[in-house]
């Protein structure tokens, strides 16, 4: 009987080894600064390819923030766009949207551009930039 009975719980725990032993492991989320994208940027830590500063930047730590307050059925927001200025002040590249469009300077207080469907205006008025798309002001420099 005490054969039998080790016999039997023997049985168990090697049938338990192969259970547990072969059961598949559990997928991990992806690490933040695990990706990369096609320019070496990584996108999961906030950063994005910048054209006009050749590397990778992260917009919302760019000195200039202009801001906006969005409304849908749900809530209020706050949309933040980073602006780049060229070393020369010549060119500013403006993060929106998932979108980087390059304006050119028309004076020292005014950028000028577009693309397909779009005008890009930034201009500083009365102290504060301001970003004009398709002639409506819709980003505006928070003053501290």
């Amino acid at each position: 009987m005490l054969k039998m009975r080790y016999v039997i719980q023997c049985l168990f725990f090697g049938a338990g080894i192969v259970f547990f032993g072969c059961a598949t492991p559990q997928i991990q989320p992806p690490i933040s600064g695990g990706d990369r994208d096609e320019h070496g940027c990584i996108p999961s830590a906030g950063y994005v390819w910048s054209d006009l500063g050749e590397d990778c930047i992260r917009p919302f730590e760019l000195d200039l923030q202009l801001l906006a307050s969005k409304t849908n059925d749900v809530s209020t927001y706050v949309q933040r766009v980073g602006v780049l200025f060229s070393s020369n002040r010549k060119q500013c590249e403006v993060f929106i949207e998932g979108k980087s469009p390059i304006l050119d300077a028309v004076d020292s207080f005014r950028y000028y551009g577009t693309d397909k469907f779009t005008k890009y205006e930034l201009q500083k008025i009365d102290g504060r930039w301001e970003l004009r798309i398709n002639n409506s002001a819709l980003y505006v420099e928070e003053l501290h």
